[in-house]
């Protein structure tokens, strides 16, 4: 039974999708939110605010999967059941491989915020613009990927999964690091906290620390579903309503970033506030 979810129960899984319907509004509006604040102004001045405008995007991208899955079935309601996981699972992956290379780089980013501050300050805006654009190329390229091997061989899920895995234990092992090498620096060598400037980086990256935690909480389920599916090993992962529970918690990360930047970035709720005291206004 196990590994044949996208084949056995394509009708059973493509149905029970849409039902997520509502969630994946709901993650839209979120987002649409969290972009309207990180576009103000002054959140702009940061240019770490680039990245996190980017994150959003991603995580706005993942709740339109849902609307795209609703309307290719409302639009066009003969066309076979495989094309449909190929629309859908492809830009699935491109949205999600978006967002966790983003969060890769913005561990990146925290490493050169701490480490050389100075240098920090000297980047420019292209700089973080020409990251985002490789990370948006990859996502293309994982995203093709996986649509055209779901359609053009036999095993479709294998070489799909082994790309998308290779993005994800690159991007984790990227995170992994540069998260423990700032936790050994602040830790260990005390005379750096000094800076005022190592102390407001300090409090930024405590915060995308916690918004990649809850990233990977709600990622590695699926990730770990996804291998046991693709080994075919016959375990609980392997029924269908379980993968359903793993899919609703990766899901329920593409809002859970905002509840972070809520309690964690005072800058973000400020600017929050006066948008909707902006919009009683008018």
């Amino acid at each position: 039974m196990a590994g044949n979810i996208a084949d056995k129960d394509l009708i059973q899984s493509l149905s029970w999708l849409r039902k997520l319907l509502p969630l994946c509004i709901l993650i839209v509006v979120a987002n649409l939110i969290a972009l309207a604040v990180f576009l103000k102004r002054s959140l702009l001045v940061k240019k770490s605010t680039y990245l996190l405008v980017n994150l959003t995007i991603a995580d706005l991208l993942v709740g339109f999967s849902g609307v795209i899955l609703e309307v290719l079935w409302k639009i066009f309601p003969s066309l076979e059941y495989t094309y449909m996981h190929m629309i859908y699972g492809g830009f699935v992956v491109f949205s999600t491989s978006s967002s966790i290379l983003t969060l890769a780089v913005i561990s990146v980013e925290r490493v050169i915020a701490v480490f050389w501050p100075f240098h920090h300050r000297l980047a420019k805006r292209w700089h973080f613009l020409t990251t985002i654009g490789f990370v948006w190329l990859l996502s293309v390229v994982a995203g093709i990927t996986y649509s055209f091997f779901c359609r053009a061989i036999s095993n479709k899920r294998l070489s799909a999964e082994v790309n998308y895995s290779i993005i994800s234990v690159a991007s984790l092992s990227t995170i992994l690091a540069s998260y423990l090498s700032i936790w050994i620096k602040m830790t260990f060598f005390t005379k750096f906290r000094r800076s005022r400037t190592i102390q407001e980086n300090s409090k930024l990256t405590k915060t995308l620390f916690i918004v990649t935690l809850v990233s990977l909480g709600t990622w590695m389920p699926r990730t770990v579903a996804d291998i046991v599916l693709l080994l075919e090993v016959d375990t609980i992962v392997s029924k269908i309503e379980v993968y359903q529970v793993v899919y609703i918690v990766f899901l329920s990360n593409s809002f859970l970033n905002l509840a972070v930047y809520l309690f964690k970035m005072p800058e973000f709720t400020k600017e929050l506030r006066n948008l909707c005291i902006c919009g009683k206004c008018t």
